[in-house]
């Protein structure tokens, strides 16, 4: 099986595992756009490296494998059903562990005992900044945040307000850090990659209301956007 492509979204020059990933899933639901394919197939791998490796170019300096990826596609093409099946690995992984950390609240409720710290690499979906910096105090610790449909994402504070935290924890680098009653909290090494879908009709209105603040601070710059 293989695309009838436009030239503009070049699905093919994934690596062939994902390739056929893509292939796979599209033989699921047809209606699938190489545009959600792309993306889905990026953030997926984007999640699972980006604190593990960077990469080199040929100049020699080295740039995060952290991705941004925004999926632009009508309603009932199925970028959700490709968001499940790239993702569903993950998903499950992190629906494990916050099952078991839901259990282990309940036993330092108990006992009186303190919450440990969540555990790393789970994947996140409506959160705060302060929540986001909760999750990756520390050192060296990762997590993405991934929206099937990414209108609710755009109104958080974490976008509104503290987009330029996104920016520079695209690469973890220098180190950030938030003041929360009386307790600071900060990143070392941290990376967190994102990826959401939306409508066209509901994403370029936000991005004329703002005035495209959030290119300006060069979110969209570190993204791979494509739109059917």
């Amino acid at each position: 099986m293989h695309f009838q492509q436009n030239f503009l979204c070049p699905i093919s020059a994934l690596p062939e595992l994902l390739y056929d990933a893509a292939c796979e899933v599209r033989s699921i639901v047809d209606s699938v756009p190489a545009e959600a394919l792309l993306t889905a197939a990026i953030a997926a791998c984007a999640a699972v490296v980006q604190r593990g490796y960077d990469a080199q170019g040929l100049d020699s300096r080295t740039m995060p494998t952290t991705m941004f990826t925004a999926a632009l596609v009508p309603s009932g093409f199925g970028k959700g059903t490709s968001f499940m099946l790239f993702f569903q690995a993950l998903n499950a992984h992190s629906t494990e562990r916050h099952l078991r950390d839901i259990q282990e609240q309940e036993e330092h409720r108990k006992t009186g005992t303190k919450k440990t710290q969540a555990p790393d690499g789970l994947m996140l979906q409506e959160v705060s900044y302060r929540a986001l910096m909760e999750y990756l105090h520390g050192a060296n610790r990762n997590t993405t945040i991934q929206h099937e449909e990414g209108l609710s994402f755009l109104g958080r504070d974490l976008f509104k307000k503290n987009i330029d935290k996104l920016t520079q924890i695209w690469s973890g680098n220098p180190p950030l850090k938030h003041k929360v009653r009386g307790t600071d909290l900060i990143t070392v090494g941290g990376r967190c990659s994102l990826g959401f879908r939306i409508q066209p009709k509901l994403f370029y209105p936000h991005l004329k209301k703002t005035d495209n603040a959030s290119f300006h601070q060069g979110l969209w710059p570190r993204a791979i956007a494509a739109c059917y």
